[in-house]
Order: structure tokens, then sequence, then C-alpha cells
């Protein structure tokens, strides 16, 4: 990435009114030149819901001037722009269709676990590691565009996602 400035990970979610709103001021742009934006709080466990949040929030995000998505590796050669990396903590229950969903909304990080255990791995605060689930999941994302987050994993997931996208040689 040319003159990469600073990297910035934010809930964009978050705002006084609760909604996923997301503005740049000209006169305050922040100096970064990749964002990682999550648009839909955990909170929402509903797929459909989640997605018309993600849609409403990608559409005002990228409505700022000099901002634009990042949808392949090509995207990340910016000059001034501000390149915008969604993520979502995705609801339980993805299915190939989901995924797809996900990416033509332009995601393309993709939570695995968080804190807790759940369909895919385990998260930080528990034992156990990747699920037969979660390999599927991993492969229904390498094929839609996603990168797995593995930043909230436990130790045994993180190194058994990354077995399995080697061992299957499936691309990020």
């Amino acid at each position: 990435m040319k003159n990469l400035n600073v990297y910035m990970d934010s809930l964009g979610f978050i705002t006084s009114n609760g909604q996923p709103l997301f503005s740049i001021n000209p006169s305050s742009r922040p100096k970064v030149s990749l964002v990682q934006l999550t648009g839909v709080p955990p909170t929402v466990r509903n797929f459909d819901e989640a997605l018309a949040v993600l849609r409403m929030f990608v559409t005002a995000a990228l409505s700022n001037p000099r901002v634009r998505p990042v949808l392949n590796r090509l995207d990340l050669i910016a000059d001034d722009d501000i390149c915008l990396l969604f993520r979502m903590q995705a609801p339980n229950e993805s299915t190939l269709k989901r995924v797809r969903a996900l990416s033509d909304a332009g995601i393309r990080v993709r939570v695995i676990a968080h804190d807790r255990s759940n369909l895919y791995g385990s998260g930080y605060r528990c034992e156990g590691g990747l699920t037969d689930k979660g390999k599927t999941l991993i492969e229904w994302m390498a094929m839609s565009g996603l990168i797995p987050d593995v930043s909230g994993c436990n130790h045994q997931t993180t190194f058994e996602v990354l077995e399995h996208l080697r061992h299957e040689a499936l691309p990020l």
C-alpha cells in the first residue's frame, strides 16, 4: 500500500443514536490509509436484519469523499483515498448462500469465534478448536473472497484455521 500512515479498526456501528452511521468531515479527515469497519452490532442475531443493517452501513460509509472499499488486493493500492475493509461478526448458522450474500454486500473479513465457542470454533475464553462446520465455513469464505478473522479465537482454533487453509490450499 502506498504511503501507509495508520491502520484503524473501528466498531463503526457505535453512534450516539445507535444507528450505523459513518461520515467523514473533510476538515477533520483522519490521516489513515486503511480502516477496518465492523458495521453490524454483534447483538443482531437475525441474518436478514444483519444484512439489511450492513447494506445501509456500507452505503453510508462509501458516500464519503475519497473513500473506497477493499474488494481485492489491488484495491489496497490507494493514492490519498481511505480504503475501507468491511468486517462482520456474523450471526451463527452460516450457509454458502449467506456467505456469498455477505461478500456481495462488501464484507471481506468475517469473525470465526470471539470470546465463546460457537458452531465454528472456540474463542479466547474457551478450550477447543476448529469444528467440522468451521472447516466448511472457511472453505465457503475462500470461495467467496472472505478472510477469516481469528483475532478473537483461542490458540488452537487459530492454528487449525491456518492449517486448514494451508492443507486445502485455499486462497486468501
